[in-house]
């Protein structure tokens, strides 16, 4: 069954398109990130699937129903906004929202006294909203969510502001407990590190659509879209016209599958695919830095070692083992494999020039 079912839904704001024909559903039971950059319409979606406002056309269905006020007491529903009443108690304002939800007192009480646990919040019972950090706060937030033990959960933005080790504490006391509970969760977010860390299934949108819709693996390895291919740590574009069902960047030949031979293409390779070595394309360092473990170089490849008709970036990223003695100024040659880049069909100005 499907807690969330949404069918080419569309929603315009004065003639802007916020939401293009989206097609999705979400299995109960399961985690469901709505991925995307700010402004692709990902919370204009959910406010849909709530009920705040209706789309313009098309259908959704939550828990297998149009959406109704009595519908949305088995949604929990945790806004971007926070909001929380900053000089009511920890304890007194989780009652409150448990009762708004038809909790009764008892049962509320037990629930809150588990979840403060579950979170390490305990000793913070009895204390204002307004003498918690901003974590702390983000904690409450979400007990009150979940308390009156949703069908459905809605999360926007969940760990925004939170630092790592805080991220984690909070999945780890919900998203297990919740998904033994068949509770159905829809993730927004904009950080694709968070949505593959935790969901089953992630939809990429961009200017209101749905660019894919796979699982973690599915969109990290075969990404049908220049957009989704970049969310992992950006991408180094390259563009050539495919020559002989092939597109030529510095590193060698990728396979242009289903492009038009002389046509624009762009090749994408990730920061992680191009490597530091001993051999390949000659190139000057710019600027080194830590990052997931090893270093991020930014170099300019030498333009002597281009192939011609290859228009290059400015600089390309690319990966060194955290040990490597490379400081800006050095020469390096940089390796990459061409079966690991990605092709697609040139959106870019300079396919139109």
């Amino acid at each position: 069954m499907n807690s969330v079912e949404v069918e080419a839904v569309s929603k315009r704001f004065d003639g802007f398109v916020a939401v293009n024909g989206l097609s999705f559903s979400v299995r109960r039971g399961s985690i469901f990130g709505l991925l995307g950059p700010n402004g692709a319409g990902k919370t204009t979606t959910i406010r849909m699937i709530v009920g705040i406002f209706g789309p313009d056309s098309g259908e959704i269905k939550v828990l297998g129903e149009p959406v109704t006020p009595e519908l949305q007491q088995r949604i929990g529903y945790m806004p971007e906004e926070r909001g929380l009443y900053k000089k009511m108690k920890v304890g007194e304002q989780l009652l409150f929202f448990a009762q708004l939800k038809g909790v009764q007192s008892s049962e509320a009480n037990r629930r809150i006294d588990q979840w403060l646990a579950r979170m390490e919040l305990s000793d913070w019972k009895q204390k204002k909203s307004s003498e918690l950090s901003k974590g702390m706060q983000q904690k409450v937030q979400f007990i009150a969510t979940v308390l009156h033990e949703p069908e459905l959960l809605i999360l926007d933005e969940p760990f925004s502001g939170l630092d790592a080790r805080l991220r984690d504490d909070v999945r780890g006391a919900t998203f297990s407990r919740l998904k033994q509970e068949e509770a159905a969760v829809l993730m927004v977010t904009h950080d694709p590190d968070e949505a593959m860390r935790v969901g089953d299934q992630i939809a990429v949108m961009g200017e209101g659509r749905i660019l894919q819709t796979g699982t973690p693996t599915e969109i990290y390895l075969t990404p049908r879209d220049p957009q989704a291919a970049a969310l992992f740590g950006g991408a180094n574009v390259f563009h050539a016209r495919v020559l002989n069902g092939s597109a030529y960047s510095p590193f060698g030949q990728s396979k242009a599958v289903s492009l038009a031979e002389g046509s624009w293409a762009e090749i994408l390779y990730r920061p992680t695919s191009i490597r530091v070595a001993g051999h390949g394309i000659p190139a000057k360092v710019l600027a080194v830095r830590p990052y997931a473990g090893q270093l991020e170089v930014e170099a300019a490849l030498e333009s002597l070692s281009l192939p011609e008709g290859v228009e290059v970036p400015t600089f390309v990223r690319a990966a060194a083992p955290m040990e490597a003695a490379i400081v800006p100024g050095a020469e390096v040659r940089l390796f990459a494999r061409p079966e690991d880049a990605f092709v697609f069909p040139c959106r870019d100005k300079v396919c139109r020039s």
